[in-house]
């Protein structure tokens, strides 16, 4: 039976190999994003709705609307398994793997995620470079099929504490919109873990 976490096979075993060798001022009158801004609910409201995502194998958290349930995080075809996964319905998820051993360059990552996707059949995919929560991520947008399903997933990578990291995104056209919601809330949520006292 399908966990309906993504099947694509040894991207990250690939992307190991390789990562291893001013603003404008506001006007008078308030804008469309700005009364949407006014109208979100408190910080309270919005804190008892999210819920904390921290383990002992990451070494960072983030946080996640409560409406994402957490998953097994095994995989049902050959590579990386997820470390966590948290997902609001079948192939609707967050996952989080360990993408190399080796804190990678932005470029780095790039390049051999670029390489290993032409790979596995997807040429044309090149990486954009960006931030979030402070840290430089290459994000990837792949549109995929998973078990006759067809999906899209937003990968994110990074280094954090001499590790490569990956944030996957992955959600059906139906639940596309909630998902992505849930995603973005992760990556501007990344806090490093402290180092644990002696």
């Amino acid at each position: 039976m399908s966990t309906g976490l993504s099947t694509r096979p040894t991207l990250w075993i690939l992307v190991a190999i390789v990562c291893v060798a001013g603003a404008a001022a506001l006007p008078a009158s308030a804008s469309a994003p700005d009364r949407a801004r006014a109208a979100e609910p408190g910080p309270s409201a919005v804190a008892s709705a999210a819920r904390t995502i921290r383990s002992g194998k990451l070494p960072f958290s983030f946080i996640l609307p409560k409406s994402f349930k957490k998953k097994s995080p095994k995989n049902v075809g050959v590579g990386t398994s997820p470390l966590l996964a948290y997902a609001i319905g079948e192939f609707n998820l967050v996952d989080v793997r360990k993408a190399a051993n080796a804190a990678g360059s932005a470029s780095q990552i790039r390049s051999g995620v670029q390489q290993s996707l032409k790979q596995l059949g997807f040429p044309g995919e090149r990486g954009k470079i960006g931030k979030h929560s402070g840290l430089r991520m290459v994000a990837f947008n792949i549109d995929n099929k998973v078990n006759g399903t067809a999906t899209n997933s937003r990968l994110y990578f990074f280094a954090l504490k001499q590790r490569t990291w990956e944030i996957e995104c992955q959600s059906t056209p139906k639940k596309r919109k909630p998902l992505l919601k849930g995603c973005r809330r992760a990556l501007r949520s990344i806090r490093a873990r402290s180092p644990s006292p002696n």
